[in-house]
């Protein structure tokens, strides 16, 4: 309990300085192992070659590379905005010299991921922080207008910086946009993927086959060789495992989440509450064509995110 704003919180000023400190660190630290694994092959933290002409960085695939930087691009983006009247550190002034970089190299290795599931994903958050940026209100800063003018640039820089970052993935994506067919037949296999999901969710629609039992259950609805494994699409999964009745549970938690932080946003502000939920909301696009949310190190973020967000419906951002 806070007297001073007379609220309960879970998080206080110096707890989250010091999240935020290994949050920008950690983001700092994963694109430039995706640039240096672009430059010489090779990541530096695990020694992990290119899959391919794909980045990867030291996750397993590409793909949760790509499921890892959207999820916090956000919150990178408008942690500028919450520092900037805030710390008068030394680590904050590296911070705010390093920031177009830090945003161009993540778009960059966004890009070079060729996720086409993290790339729309990341649109949609896009136009999320946009829409909400100028529809709220936010408190606790000097000059009004001067801050919606800010807010507005912020919205602006989410189209700029990724054309700008885009330019030098005009080449590698002409090569991948040659190799279509294959990219065709990807597609074809994840229809059949989510045909079998579909099919296992029919014949156990409330209660599902049972947590994690996918894998065990699925090759017994295999409609191809090598399928029924993973749908590919996480909540075919989770209705799969744990029937409608869990899938509905896990929606309604999310949703409140979104319903609760919008109005706080709207009403109060709140910037890292804002990044926190564009962020989340690319990580749920994306996890309708892939595996976040079964993916140890991408659900581990997943949950942190979420429970930092929910910590912060009453904390004052100011």
């Amino acid at each position: 309990y806070n007297p001073a704003q007379g609220k309960k919180t879970l998080i206080d000023p110096v707890q989250l300085h010091r999240l935020l400190g290994v949050i920008l660190f950690s983001i700092f630290l994963i694109i430039l192992d995706g640039v240096i694994q672009y430059i010489s092959g090779k990541d530096f933290l695990r020694g992990f070659p290119m899959r391919g002409d794909r980045l990867q960085a030291s996750f397993d695939n590409p793909n949760d590379f790509a499921g890892w930087i959207i999820t916090l691009f956000p919150f990178l983006a408008v942690s500028f905005f919450y520092f900037k009247n805030k710390l008068k550190s030394f680590l904050s002034r590296v911070f705010f010299v390093l920031y177009p970089l830090l945003l161009i190299g993540a778009i960059f290795v966004i890009g070079m991921t060729f996720s086409r599931g993290a790339w729309f994903g990341y649109g949609i958050s896009m136009v999320f922080l946009s829409a909400i940026i100028l529809r709220s209100k936010y408190s606790g800063v000097s000059g009004r207008r001067r801050k919606e003018k800010g807010l507005l640039i912020l919205a602006i820089s989410c189209i700029i910086v990724p054309l700008a970052a885009g330019l030098t993935l005009i080449e590698p994506i002409a090569e991948r946009i040659e190799t279509l067919e294959e990219g065709l037949e990807e597609a074809g296999h994840r229809r059949t993927n989510w045909q079998e999901a579909a099919a296992i969710v029919e014949d156990f629609p409330i209660l599902g086959t049972g947590p994690n039992t996918y894998t065990l259950v699925g090759p017994n609805y295999s409609l191809r060789e090598g399928g029924g494994i993973y749908p590919h699409n996480c909540y075919l999964q989770i209705a799969a495992e744990t029937g409608i009745l869990g899938l509905a549970a896990f929606l309604w938690v999310i949703l409140r989440f979104f319903r609760l932080s919008i109005r706080k946003i709207k009403k109060e502000g709140g910037v890292l509450l804002l990044g926190i939920n564009a962020g989340l909301l690319a990580y749920l696009v994306q996890s309708f064509f892939d595996t976040n949310l079964f993916s140890l190190k991408l659900a581990v973020l997943f949950w942190f995110m979420l429970g930092l967000g929910t910590s912060l419906f009453y904390y004052e951002d100011r």
